[in-house]
């Protein structure tokens, strides 16, 4: 039971990635009266959080396989604590960027190591599941902040819902020390070596997947609400009913990761549902917001992250899995951080968030062709 046990604390403490994510979308009205922000600024400060990892995730790898991971995950939860409380007192939109980058940072450290945690612990059985339940954290936190941070910014302004994010990441410090271990024949320190030249193909095909993957979903649900908005509906009930696609992907997640580890591992099952992800957005963009187009964002969406994230030890050996991981991420981090401004920026010119949905829509799209053709390549894992 171990490794499961250490997996639930890095779920448990990886959920303050989703919610920090979410605090600049969920309180957008307020910020946007406070600071005067445009939809083009707002959708940067979204992606100002994964901006650094472009830049960081390798030196990340590297600083964890030199210093240990353990520590170098507990920094980056703490910087995630502080930097949040940062930005919780900004008095203008400077200090809200230098939290929000802070934090950030914090951000990249806990979560490119975490990935090799898990991938350590659960590299000889039950990785698609195991990685499902990991990525599952993310959509988790965001589904807590859409219940949560509108209502604190409605009734207590911004800061309220900055100062809950900081709240979750120091629980989430506390959980990660009290269980976390390495796993047995690792060190969590040693030698990282640049992935061979046959990896990378397949290692640049399955980072263009997860981030093209994660773009859609962060646009979705950034601009969803404000979709909802503009059609009419109030902050509150635009957050919760956009959060219903979340909850029921965490329950659908998992089963999905189990039913396709036994299909096929994603080959096929992944990219199909993939293509019906995209659907479901374009769907939701065209003016449909009813039970049935959030059930099938949940449903679709839930079938290929774990699939994703389980790709890593088929083109990345022991040795080079480190460094191999920090350059999946620096290629994640700077389509996380590129997406939302686009997005931002279509909605400023088109004067309709639908359009940030059509964009995720195809993001979408292109993330399962890229999971199909990265099976298409032969393994290259020793």
């Amino acid at each position: 039971m171990r490794p499961w046990i250490v997996l639930a604390a890095l779920f448990f403490a990886r959920l303050s990635l989703g919610y920090q994510f979410q605090l600049v979308a969920s309180a957008t009205p307020q910020l946007q009266s406070a600071f005067d922000y445009s939809y083009t600024e707002i959708g940067t400060l979204i992606g100002l959080y994964m901006l650094p990892g472009f830049a960081l995730a390798l030196p990340a790898s590297w600083l964890g396989a030199r210093f240990g991971e353990r520590r170098l995950v507990a920094i980056g939860l703490a910087m995630m604590v502080l930097g949040t409380l940062w930005s919780a007192a900004a008095p203008d939109s400077w200090h809200m960027t230098g939290g929000r980058l802070f934090s950030g940072f914090g951000a990249i450290l806990m979560n490119v190591l975490m990935t090799k945690l898990v991938v350590d612990w659960f590299a000889s059985g039950r990785l698609v599941l195991a990685m499902a339940i990991f990525v599952n954290s993310w959509p988790v936190g965001v589904g807590l902040a859409l219940l949560i941070q509108a209502p604190f910014a409605v009734a207590w302004g911004w800061p309220a819902a900055f100062l809950s994010g900081s709240v979750l990441a120091a629980l989430g410090l506390t959980v990660f020390l009290a269980i976390h271990r390495n796993a047995p024949g690792t060190t969590g320190t040693g030698h990282a070596a640049w992935p061979a030249a046959a990896q990378w193909p397949g290692l640049t095909l399955i980072s263009l997947n997860w981030s093209l993957f994660n773009i859609a979903f962060a646009v979705v649900f950034s601009f969803g609400p404000l979709l909802l908005l503009a059609r009419g509906a109030n902050p509150v009930s635009a957050a919760s009913l956009v959060s219903l696609v979340v909850w029921i992907s965490a329950i659908a997640i998992p089963l999905a990761a189990a039913a396709v580890q036994r299909i096929d591992r994603g080959r096929l099952t992944a990219p199909i549902a993939g293509l019906a992800y995209a659907a479901a957005i374009g769907w939701f963009a065209w003016g449909d917001a009813s039970f049935a187009v959030f059930a099938a964002l949940a449903a679709m969406g839930s079938v290929p992250p774990g699939a994703m994230m389980a790709l890593l030890p088929r083109f990345l050996s022991p040795r080079t899995r480190t460094l191999g991981t920090g350059i999946f991420y620096a290629v994640y981090y700077l389509g996380m951080a590129v997406g939302p401004a686009i997005a931002g920026w279509a909605v400023d010119e088109s004067g309709t968030p639908a359009t940030a949905l059509y964009l995720a829509a195809g993001a979408a799209a292109l993330a399962a062709l890229t999971h199909f053709t990265a099976w298409l390549l032969p393994p290259r894992n020793t």
